[in-house]
């Protein structure tokens, strides 16, 4: 299995980018047309 289909290398690649606070290889590790979504909290109003 190769390190972009082992789902625990990819998540443990990001953690140690992030860690490294390397956003460049972090960012490397996400599809360039992903979607983000933020489910946090709601803004009171």
């Amino acid at each position: 299995m190769t390190v972009a289909n082992d789902p625990t290398a990819v998540v443990t690649g990001r953690f140690a980018a992030f860690g490294a606070r390397d956003l460049d290889a972090l960012l490397e590790t996400v599809h360039p047309e992903s979607r983000w979504t933020y489910c946090g909290a709601k803004s009171a109003v």
